[in-house]
């Protein structure tokens, strides 16, 4: 059974096309924020890597969101796995680095707007897991929906 059944008055399939959409505009332009900005806002770990790893990791988010919009289309949830384990890591790294900033430059601001940022990821993961068990119940049950290629 699903965690969620749906966002609001969206069904779970809309709210992943918007989340992996919003995952193609967020992700590229990262590593340009974080680099052009004097403070840290967003990832150090950015700020120290080489363009060839920025490049990298646009790359494979790119990647990871395209192929959750695909699974909205498709109703595969292989094509969900992605997103679901490589988005939570990277979480992970974001939360780890924002313990780092409150132990070392003791900002507040930065703090809570990381763990705003960390709170929409949270709840974005739970919204695609949620999609993923509904996908599982209805292979389980045979069901095809009628709705997978509306767009």
């Amino acid at each position: 059974m699903p965690l969620i059944k749906k966002c609001f008055c969206f069904n779970l399939r809309t709210v992943n096309r918007f989340i992996g959409g919003l995952g193609l505009v967020f992700y590229p332009f990262l590593p340009f924020v974080c680099k052009t900005s004097g403070t840290c806002l967003i990832m150090t770990g950015l700020l120290t890597m080489d363009l060839e790893y920025a490049v990298a990791i646009i790359i494979i988010m790119f990647l990871v969101n395209v192929s959750l919009i695909c699974a909205t289309f498709k109703a595969k949830k292989i094509l969900i796995l992605p997103w679901l384990f490589i988005v939570p890591s990277g979480t992970l790294v974001f939360i780890i680095y924002e313990l780092f900033i409150c132990i070392v430059f003791s900002s507040i601001p930065i703090i809570l707007m990381g763990l705003v940022i960390a709170g929409v990821i949270v709840l974005a993961w739970f919204f695609v897991y949620s999609f993923f068990q509904q996908i599982k119940e209805e292979e389980e049950e045979g069901e095809v929906p009628s709705n997978v290629n509306q767009v």
